[in-house]
């Protein structure tokens, strides 16, 4: 796969052969940037984290050269990105992966609950934590709580790798929630992959803050959560919030045999709120801002692939552990400090002066006397 390619055209190409990827569920976010970071996607229990199915890469480096990274070959290097890669360590240009074995028929699942009271929501999380302590490795989830200018509602999407009355007994607990609506779809892979891609929402303004529930959270914590979303912010059209399932094949890796740390956690947990005028953007921060103590206090970390730029200490909530670790291999990959970001491995580095230098096909950017 060369580095531009999206997850849409990625996991299209590999259904029209019969084989599934573990992509992440927005067609037009490259897989690329969605595996440096981990990758979440709705056949993760099944199949693990995107980056569980890397066999290496290939990258550009700060002098222009085409570096190799696999198991053999720069291994620290083939760590880090496979969790904390993405603009770090230089330009990923091509990965190689290992596909599944092929799949026949999938089942797509979608529960709606167009309106929802806060006891309600409350049950729906509750029911949330009860049925992820058994749930079976073939399904991986997604449940969301919104509220927009339709009033509150909820929803469960996912992925089952098996049929329909299956996975209709294995969410019984959602079914009977008052107000389900339940579509499932059991279809042939090529058409799963093209109608997972339907569901992503439409581009917008919107801020979002994550965190890792390594437990189960009380009653009076589901009832702080359940009552999260009961005010928008203003010039708010739709405020989230979303839990995406972990464990099972995600567990199959220790937190230290990739630079994704937060193996052992249940479930990711996101707040988001999304406007359209770009006049209330700092109104919809703020109430982010306000809110993110309710969550923060009962979960740890912070998924890098959904970035928030209030962490004052970014790098161990993305990386845990691993920071140290992570600074050294950066050292070693990029002494120059040329690919840098906020919220970098590098960040408030000041990069190198450098000059480019002809050498044969490239130009090798070199430093400067001082």
């Amino acid at each position: 796969m060369q580095g531009g390619a999206t997850n849409g055209q990625v996991c299209g190409y590999a259904a029209s052969r019969g084989y599934p990827f573990p992509g992440g569920t927005c067609p037009a976010v490259g897989v690329a940037g969605y595996v440096l970071g981990g990758g979440w996607g709705p056949s993760c229990r099944m199949f693990g984290l995107g980056c569980d199915s890397l066999e290496g890469l290939e990258l550009i480096d700060c002098e222009g050269k085409l570096i190799r990274a696999d198991r053999a070959r720069n291994a620290d290097l083939f760590w880090a990105c496979r969790g904390a890669g993405a603009g770090n360590f230089g330009v990923v240009t091509a990965m190689k992966f290992r596909l599944p074995p092929k799949t026949d028929q999938v089942t797509l699942i979608k529960i709606n609950y167009p309106r929802a009271s806060p006891r309600e929501r409350e049950a729906f999380l509750r029911s949330w934590q009860e049925w992820l302590r058994g749930a079976d490795p073939r399904i991986t989830l997604l449940a969301r709580i919104c509220n927009s200018s339709e009033g509150p509602a909820m929803l469960v999407r996912g992925i089952f790798y098996g049929g329909e009355e299956e996975v209709k007994r294995m969410v019984e607990p959602f079914l009977a929630l008052p107000g389900a609506e339940e579509r499932f779809r059991e279809t042939a892979l090529p058409q799963a992959a093209a109608l997972a891609g339907n569901d992503a929402p439409p581009p917008a303004k919107f801020q979002s803050v994550s965190r890792f529930a390594m437990r189960d959270f009380s009653r009076p914590e589901l009832a702080a959560l359940a009552g999260m979303l009961r005010e928008r912010p203003e010039g708010s059209v739709r405020t989230e919030l979303s839990l995406y399932a972990l464990g099972g094949r995600v567990r199959d890796f220790g937190p230290d045999e990739t630079a994704f740390f937060y193996r052992d956690a249940r479930f990711a947990v996101r707040l988001e709120t999304v406007w359209k005028e770009e006049r209330f953007a700092e109104e919809n921060q703020g109430w982010l801002k306000d809110r993110f103590p309710s969550i923060a206090f009962a979960t740890e970390g912070s998924y890098v692939n959904f970035p928030y730029k209030g962490f004052p200490d970014a790098l161990t909530e993305y990386y845990g552990a691993h920071g140290c670790r992570l600074k050294r291999i950066k050292e070693k990959y990029d002494p120059l400090c040329l690919f840098t970001f906020p919220q970098g491995l590098s960040a408030g580095a000041t990069p190198q002066k450098t000059a480019l230098v002809p050498a044969g096909p490239y130009f090798l950017r070199k430093p400067l006397d001082p």
